[in-house]
């Protein structure tokens, strides 16, 4: 954890013990934890990265979390941290798969697998350790790169408002463990001039709802606006209406009310 200004709040909590009668363990109840930390506020080029390298000698971490931004502060009662400003998080997992997994066809899935996931802001971003959920305000951009993977298998987020609930895995302490565990989508929800890029698609809507559980997409405009799915190898509207349903594991969409039907797309 660096910045220009970092302040720790530290408390100290009066324990009524047996006194130790030789040196070596008065040392160790000195340092058990007598003193907890509260809550660290750190202003100008806030950063915090954790990391866990496995194997000494790797030229990159098997995971590693970073954190950046004007102003950063984490409540420790709560595991949770706030980043005001513009700002950008990393998600990194480069560890090899272990057995045999059949590959998920579901491009948010693969958002919370191997290789790196970069979110940007220009608000805020609420995060809550414990229980794995996040808040991302204003112009927000999340983009996945698989691993061992070209950039076509890339998937991109943009959107207004992004919220996202992840399987909780037990809190900063897991960033620690030897062999962390694997981070989860549970559901994303997307609000606000939404854009997803991937798999041949880009899509234009005003809300999107993931839910992790039956892999659907749920992607509906404001009243008055339709959603459109434009393939991008064709460069044409291949479906447009209000709502649309994506089962991301089939890759097809339903369309849930009439729309315009197909027309040329525009230029963007």
């Amino acid at each position: 954890l660096s910045g220009d200004d970092l302040r720790l709040d530290i408390t100290t909590q009066k324990k009524k013990e047996k006194q130790p009668e030789n040196t070596k363990d008065k040392a160790q109840l000195l340092s058990r934890g007598d003193r907890s930390l509260e809550r660290i506020a750190v202003h100008g080029h806030a950063q915090f990265i954790a990391a866990n390298w496995g194997v000494l000698g790797n030229e990159l971490p098997e995971t590693r979390v970073t954190i950046e931004g004007p102003t950063l502060t984490f409540e420790s009662s709560t595991e949770r941290v706030q980043v005001l400003g513009q700002g950008r998080m990393g998600i990194e997992d480069y560890r090899k798969k272990e057995g045999t997994q059949v590959a998920s066809q579901d491009p948010l899935a693969q958002v919370s697998g191997r290789g790196a996931t970069l979110f940007t802001w220009m608000d805020q971003c609420n995060l809550d350790f414990r229980y794995n959920d996040m808040l991302i305000l204003d112009q927000v951009q999340m983009l996945h790169m698989p691993m061992g993977k070209d950039e076509s298998d890339n998937v991109q987020v943009d959107c207004q408002r992004l919220v996202a609930d992840l399987v909780e895995t037990g809190g900063l302490n897991v960033m620690q463990k030897s062999k962390p565990d694997h981070i989860d989508l549970r559901e994303v929800k997307a609000d606000g001039e939404v854009r997803v890029i991937g798999h041949d698609h880009e899509i234009y809507t005003d809300h999107l709802d993931y839910t992790h559980f039956d892999q659907t997409m749920l992607l509906h405009g404001d009243l008055g606006n339709d959603t459109r799915v434009i393939k991008t190898s064709s460069g044409m509207t291949s479906l447009s209406g209000r709502k649309i349903k994506w089962d991301l594991q089939q890759n097809r969409f339903e369309l849930i009310n009439q729309g315009r039907g197909t027309v040329p797309i525009e230029r963007r």
